[in-house]
């Protein structure tokens, strides 16, 4: 890093930082994501959103080329979505005791309705249907 004195100066900065320009979008950047050999040079993609469509701008064979595959051996672990005891759970609002009211009538309405529907699954209609 420059000082103040060199910048006033007009010094040139001689950092030794290496930076490694992205082939998608241009940017350089420290690290990269993907190193690319192709046979025409590196090529460099510096993030996940830029290699979403690798395979559109380097064929579908792509991951072939890729110099860092070591980088991508570890298994993803899955992604299970959460589970809930009720899809659309509601909490009590302490301000709103209206909206309580009547978040609590559709829950016993939603209870009768299961009720309801419970019932007509234990009743046998075929019975009425057929005589000894």
């Amino acid at each position: 890093m420059a000082s103040f004195a060199d910048k006033l100066s007009n010094k040139a900065d001689e950092s030794t930082t290496i930076t490694y320009k992205c082939d998608k979008c241009g940017e350089c950047k420290r690290s990269f994501f993907i190193h690319l050999d192709q046979g025409k040079g590196d090529k460099y993609i510096c993030s996940y959103l830029c290699s979403k469509e690798m395979h559109i701008d380097y064929g579908k064979d792509h991951w072939n080329d890729v110099i860092n595959l070591s980088d991508f051996q570890h298994p993803t672990p899955p992604i299970y979505g959460k589970k809930y005891k009720h899809q659309f759970g509601v909490r009590v609002d302490m301000i709103n005791t209206d909206r309580n009211i009547q978040v609590q009538e559709m829950y016993e309405e939603d209870k009768r309705i299961e009720s309801l529907e419970q019932e007509m699954i234990d009743s046998s209609s075929d019975s009425e249907y057929y005589s000894d």
